[in-house]
């Protein structure tokens, strides 16, 4: 997904004439990536969230109750090494 600053970097090139070709190789995009931002307009840029699964979510209330009981990072560890090993 490219930048908006990438996008108006494409448009401003394309209004100076330069080819698509051209304005890949000038920006050292792929002229496919180029090609497909070449009409798009600014506010048609939305960055797609991305939803990824933390290592340690299944265990983050026993992690938080942990820590309010111990108040120690050291502490949590020994505890969850013990109980998970």
């Amino acid at each position: 997904m490219l930048k908006v600053q990438d996008l108006q970097d494409i448009q401003k090139l394309k209004k100076m004439g330069m080819s698509r070709r051209a304005v890949a190789r000038a920006l050292a995009f792929n002229r496919r990536t180029v090609t497909k931002y070449w009409d798009m307009k600014p506010e048609d840029l939305k960055p797609t969230p991305r939803k990824r699964k933390h290592s340690l979510e299944e265990h983050q209330k026993e992690i938080e109750r942990l820590f309010k009981k111990y108040r120690n990072c050291t502490k949590v560890h020994e505890e969850l090494v013990e109980k998970y090993k």
